[in-house]
């Protein structure tokens, strides 16, 4: 059925009157949010878009850069966020392999000039080119309502690329508005939540999963421009839901300005986007008197899993959401599992994306294989283990990291921990691990090891431990084993 994406969105829970979103620069209603984004689309439209034009966005978080990926979608364009942290290089790839027409920025920012691509400013640091189109616009009588097919394109997201260039993934609307009413749905959200928004928006956790969900059940969000501990604690009262990646946590935990009094008003804390250690986990509930609720997803699928917030089932990632299957099947012989056996999940949803960039169509119908190891207990809840790519191979055994990284996890001192495999000429892979001490502590690698035998069978100990100052991490918190492979090999391995 054809429909108007954002109309759709904003009607499921709204008043004119109800707050979107709250900022330092003021609040804005979902009246001023459906005005900005109509304004927007047909200043698109004014300027030449056509359905299904591509506009790419470089812009910092903002309540600017909301209404303008909610305006794209309106004009029945789509929305291709880029990261304004980007180097300039990998900026002019993304935009040259996403084919924009139109490059919508902040002012000030420095953007590459890619030749053929049309270029208008925003007004983050003073009054920018689309503001004053918008300013300026004179009705054509050509500008229509965009009523769009649930299959038609809508949003274009790119990997994190941990482990080289990051690549295109298209999305649909069906997938952004699944999304949206099915965790509407599992987290019980209505217009009496304020939900506590600290996270980027270049990537489908902040951007959709943490936003969609909101303004669809006509909540307000709770907007803090950048993350930093002591800003999102203060904001923490009076919120009812705070969506966060186990960066975040451990950074709450550990700063000055913690007070368990700032968590009172919660109702759901949520992780994702990283693996969340259980003695993290176990920390924040004796602090905070708080579970943290994992939810799981990737680029491609947006989101699978979520615990509910009337039965989180800790160290899992929850239960499928509506509409979606998971399945578990083995890394070799592709057969499906039984609850409880290690192997793949395989997804297929209204969810799923329906292709790379620049490869055959993959339709929402397929199933995924998403390169994750897991496992589902009998009641369908799901315990995610590493990546296949991650799994270590040694002498023909399995070695998962996360089994290795929570052992080290309970030794004194450690403060964080990355498992990761190595080439070994005899055993086919060797197992490593990097740890950072916890402050004002030192840690032997060799009592490591001492510790290691009692919590964990021979093959999974690592040959070699390595004590760094931190774990590298890109900006979802995800860590960069691929990273510290490669300096383990350069230090003889």
């Amino acid at each position: 059925m054809a429909r108007d994406l954002v109309s759709q969105l904003l009607s499921m829970g709204s008043s004119d009157q109800q707050i979107a979103i709250s900022s330092r620069s003021g609040d804005l209603t979902y009246g001023d949010l459906e005005l900005r984004t109509r304004d927007i689309a047909r200043t698109l439209q004014s300027l030449g878009s056509q359905t299904g034009d591509r506009i790419g966005t470089v812009m910092a978080k903002s309540v600017d850069a909301v209404t303008v990926f909610l305006g794209i979608l309106r004009a029945g364009c789509v929305a291709v966020p880029i990261n304004p942290q980007q180097p300039a290089a990998m900026m002019e790839r993304i935009i040259v392999a996403s084919d924009v027409q139109l490059v919508l920025h902040d002012v000030g920012l420095s953007v590459p000039n890619v030749p053929g691509k049309r270029r208008e400013t925003l007004g983050q640091a003073g009054p920018g080119s689309f503001d004053e189109l918008i300013r300026n616009y004179v009705p054509s009588g050509r500008e229509h309502a965009t009523l769009l097919d649930e299959d038609a394109d809508a949003l274009i997201l790119f990997t994190s690329g941990t482990t080289g260039d990051p690549k295109g993934v298209l999305h649909g609307i069906k997938s952004l508005l699944s999304t949206a009413t099915s965790l509407a749905k599992t987290w019980g959200l209505t217009s009496h939540d304020t939900v506590l928004h600290a996270l980027p928006i270049n990537h489908a956790h902040g951007l959709v999963i943490a936003t969609l969900p909101v303004l669809a059940s006509g909540g307000n969000l709770r907007w803090i421009e950048a993350f930093e501990p002591r800003t999102v604690l203060e904001a923490m009262h009076g919120s009812s839901i705070f969506m966060g990646v186990p960066f975040y946590y451990q950074q709450l935990l550990d700063s000055p300005a913690f007070d368990p009094h700032a968590f009172s008003t919660l109702r759901l804390c949520v992780s994702g986007s990283a693996p969340l250690s259980d003695a993290l986990a176990n920390r924040f509930r004796t602090e905070t008197q708080h579970e943290i609720a994992q939810r799981y997803g990737m680029t491609e699928t947006m989101i699978t899993t979520a615990n509910p917030c009337e039965a989180i089932r800790f160290g899992t990632v929850g239960q499928a959401l509506p509409e979606t299957d998971i399945r578990i099947v083995d890394t070799s012989t592709r057969a499906t599992l039984e609850p409880g056996e290690i192997g793949e999940v395989v997804v297929s949803g209204p969810t799923v994306f329906k292709r790379y960039l620049r490869s055959e169509l993959q339709t929402n119908d397929l199933e995924l294989n998403t390169g994750d190891l897991g496992r589902l207990d009998a009641d369908g809840y799901l315990t995610l283990v590493g990546r296949v790519r991650d799994l270590i191979i040694y002498c023909g055994m399995n070695v998962y990291p996360s089994d290795v990284e929570s052992a080290l996890l309970q030794c004194a001192g450690v403060h964080d921990a990355c498992v990761f495999g190595i080439p070994h000429n005899l055993t086919g892979e060797s197992v490593m691990a990097a740890v950072v001490a916890k402050p004002d502590q030192t840690v032997a690698p060799s009592e490591l090891r001492k510790k290691l035998a009692s919590l964990l069978a021979p093959h999974q100990i690592p040959k070699r431990i390595l004590v760094v100052p931190e774990i590298p991490r890109n900006n979802m918190g995800k860590p960069m084993r691929s990273e510290l492979a490669s300096n383990a090999k350069n230090l003889g391995g």
